[in-house]
């Protein structure tokens, strides 16, 4: 089933992350809770940096 649910994402240009070096448990929801945070605060960084103005 991995297999087929990779062809199917790898066709809409999406990459799948399977759990190798994290758990597939709470351990592996915890770290993809931290990749979020870090992607969101990512970006309020970036929006931030486009607002600034020279004057």
């Amino acid at each position: 089933m991995t297999g087929s649910l990779r062809q199917v994402f790898c066709r809409r240009d999406f990459e799948a992350y399977l759990p190798r070096l994290a758990p597939a448990n709470d351990g592996g929801i915890a770290l993809g809770q931290v990749a979020d945070a870090w992607q969101v605060a990512m970006n309020e960084n970036a929006s931030a940096v486009e607002h600034l103005t020279c004057a």
